[in-house]
């Protein structure tokens, strides 16, 4: 069920839902988390997303507080610091605060490609209940695969606040293990393609026309993921595979 008042989107999404669909003339995919939207006001763009911007990469965050999604992209949204991010993620949801095609400062690297070029995803509540902080991490997951799938990108998309600035954060996340969750995330991501099945001895390549490095020989019956295609290739988790060797 949706609804929709002034600049609020709300909806909520049977579990494992994965349509896409025009609402409102904006696109949304749907997801299996709750998702609405509490973006900045455009008077408050010069302090929190000047610019325009087309993402290449996901940022990761941890907010370091105990606060709800909702209550961090409020406290984002009314006060003036050049400090934004634009979604936060919870037990409960994920609340955009500024549209992706805008950027937000929130790497500490200056106009570098972490502010300028990088999707950031705040994890709500690393300083409270570790239960509860985990249940934050699945949402994140689950969402963070939904933005990957969307933009046929894998998990090598993927940034730490670290990686931008060298600050501990996502600090939680990291203690915990950063590579335990991209594989969270890529195991969300492994559920949103589409998987086939290979019907003849192939070499998967590095590129897409055979003349490019190839890899070791898959078997008539391994399964694979197909993140995208081209007219004769799919890009699979093996990397790239003539489409007719899959079914």
């Amino acid at each position: 069920m949706f609804y929709y008042k002034q600049k609020i989107l709300f909806f909520y999404i049977t579990p494992r839902s994965l349509n896409c669909f025009i609402f409102m003339k904006k696109e949304v995919c749907t997801m299996s988390i709750a998702k609405r939207k509490n973006l900045v006001s455009r008077s408050m763009y010069k302090y929190k997303c000047p610019y325009k911007m087309e993402p290449n990469t996901i940022t990761i965050h941890n907010t370091d507080n105990n606060a709800s999604a909702f209550s961090e992209v409020a406290y984002m949204r009314r006060n003036t610091h050049l400090t934004s991010f634009h979604w936060a993620v919870d037990e409960k949801e994920a609340v955009q605060g500024i549209p992706t095609t805008r950027n937000a400062w929130h790497s500490g690297d200056g106009n570098g490609d972490g502010n300028r070029k990088s999707i950031s995803v705040e994890i709500c509540r690393s300083t409270g209940s570790l239960s509860v902080f985990k249940k934050c991490e699945k949402n994140a997951a689950i969402f963070v695969a939904e933005l990957l799938h969307h933009r046929n990108w894998g998990v090598d998309r993927l940034r730490r606040h670290y990686d931008w600035s060298g600050k501990d954060c996502p600090h939680m996340t990291m203690k915990l293990g950063w590579l335990r969750f991209v594989n969270m995330v890529q195991e969300e991501l492994y559920k949103l393609d589409d998987i086939k099945v290979v019907t003849k001895k192939t070499y998967p390549r590095k590129k897409n026309n055979l003349l490019s490095k190839k890899y070791s020989p898959l078997k008539v019956g391994t399964k694979v993921h197909v993140y995208k295609e081209t007219k004769h290739w799919s890009y699979t988790n093996y990397k790239w595979i003539f489409k007719k060797r899959l079914k």
